[in-house]
């Protein structure tokens, strides 16, 4: 994915999608609908703007504890060797 693409919806786009719009998208993921790459963008880049932050953080709570549960959920990395590319020190 082109990142110069996403960067400029985020920037050009998103400040101006309406409350209505970001609510239809954030619905749309609420009901496990999937997000495109552009509907992601534009509500990463409206985020702050538009008042509907908390119904963002609400919806993605709640397909949080519908997938998961009430359990905690950790993702370990599997390492094969002691070589780490970030510069780790073990």
């Amino acid at each position: 994915m082109d990142t110069s693409y996403i960067e400029g919806l985020i920037k050009d786009r998103a400040p101006a999608v309406c409350a209505a719009s970001a609510s239809a998208i954030i619905a749309r993921a609420r009901d496990k609908k999937g997000m495109s790459v552009e509907d992601t963008a534009l509500v990463v880049g409206a985020v702050g703007g538009g008042g509907f932050d908390a119904e963002l953080f609400e919806s993605a709570s709640a397909v949080k504890r519908e997938i998961y549960g009430e359990r905690l959920v950790f993702f370990a990395p599997l390492y094969l060797s002691d070589r780490c590319v970030n510069d780790c020190e073990y």
